[in-house]
């Protein structure tokens, strides 16, 4: 979900100047930072989960 609102939000930003599309591009780069968040969150969970199985 965070991925398709940035990709909209890239793509309003490229049809638009000024302010406008300032504002798009900073809320795109919020959204990446999400999408950055929570890829490590669900990475680092992974791994820690892997640990568990018995071999």
């Amino acid at each position: 979900m965070f991925e398709e609102r940035r990709n909209l939000l890239t793509t309003l930003a490229k049809g638009q100047t000024g302010a406008s599309a300032r504002s798009a591009e900073e809320r795109a780069a919020l959204s990446q930072a999400h999408i950055d968040s929570i890829r490590a969150i669900l990475l680092a969970d992974d791994k820690a989960t892997k640990r568990d199985l018995p071999s």
